[in-house]
């Protein structure tokens, strides 16, 4: 069921808190680990299963990769500071986006809109309309698990409308790509053996967390 479809500014903000509040007494039962589907399983039904495997692996070859748009960059791609480190991000989020964002499935989410709406800086109705027309993921109540697992863990900061949401949409939804300039607590390699495992242990995709300018690299590579 979906709880947030196109929800805006603080209505997001007050369901998404609603539904954390609520669902934090739970929390433990909901991380344990998940059963192997290939135990028991018969040789031929491994080959059956090996089969099937190979044919969505087939499927996903002519499929474009998913990316989740973070909140970082619509804000990057219409930033005015000018120091240098800042400059250099804009214009690779600019890259990315106008030269390679077509090789991909974009997605974002109501989360975004509402972070980008609680903002005060220039340009911000342009860094919304960057967005506006682009597909939004549900924030359902597995979303709102994940949630909570990760603050639980200590996996992301305690706001459950900030970063723990964006890495759990896009672990949810199944996104290859987490695209953010956020190298603290999202794009961050150190960090991300700790996202693995606890994914692991709640049965969840792994997206990948990367930048604009990782992301050009994957798309020229050979």
């Amino acid at each position: 069921m979906c709880l947030l479809t196109r929800s805006r500014g603080s209505q997001v903000r007050t369901l998404i808190l609603n539904l954390f509040t609520k669902n934090v007494a739970s929390l433990n039962q909901s991380l344990q680990p998940t059963a192997n589907p290939l135990r028991g399983l018969s040789a031929a039904e491994l080959g059956r299963w090996a089969g099937k495997g190979f044919a969505r692996q087939l499927t996903a070859q002519h499929m474009k990769s998913s990316v989740y748009i973070e909140t970082t960059i619509p804000s990057f791609y219409h930033e005015v500071r000018t120091e240098p480190d800042t400059v250099a991000r804009r214009a690779w989020t600019r890259e990315w986006w106008d030269d390679h964002r077509k090789g991909y499935e974009l997605f974002t989410s109501d989360a975004v809109i509402d972070e980008l709406e609680r903002g005060n800086f220039p340009n911000k109705d342009d860094a919304l309309a960057l967005i506006g027309d682009l597909p939004m993921l549900d924030i359902d109540q597995p979303v709102i698990n994940t949630v909570s697992a990760y603050i639980s863990h200590q996996l992301m900061p305690a706001d459950p409308t900030g970063d723990a949401l964006h890495l759990a949409i896009a672990s949810t939804h199944k996104i290859d790509f987490l695209l953010t300039w956020n190298c603290r607590h999202l794009a961050n390699a150190n960090k991300f053996a700790h996202i693995r495992r606890i994914n692991g242990v709640l049965g969840l995709f792994v997206p990948s967390l990367i930048t604009p300018l990782e992301l050009i690299g994957e798309t020229e590579s050979p």
